[in-house]
């Protein structure tokens, strides 16, 4: 069971100080995030860098053997997981 805020999330720079804190993130609505979702983001974006790279791991891996042709429209996984990971790492797609 996913606990965490539903996405789509995006990345935006704000300058966002109170009592010493830096803001990592909130909703795009304003609205309070509970207590539960926030412990789970927090989980989520800490496991993000190993995740990053065991997705790097597979994708490499598998990029090699990859027979789609991507002329039907039809993005295979390991096409569509290099896209994701290009928008992590460089705000791409």
């Amino acid at each position: 069971m996913n606990i965490h805020t539903k996405g789509p999330w995006t990345a935006a720079a704000w300058n966002s100080r109170r009592d010493g804190l830096y803001q990592v993130c909130s909703t795009s609505t304003g609205e309070s995030i509970p207590i539960e979702a926030s412990v789970a983001n927090a989980r989520l974006i800490a496991a993000a860098p190993e995740m990053m790279e065991a997705l790097n791991e597979i994708t490499d891996f598998y990029m090699n053997d990859c027979k789609c042709t991507l002329s039907n429209g039809f993005v295979c996984i390991v096409h569509r997981t290099k896209k994701i990971i290009a928008k992590a790492e460089k705000g791409e797609g």
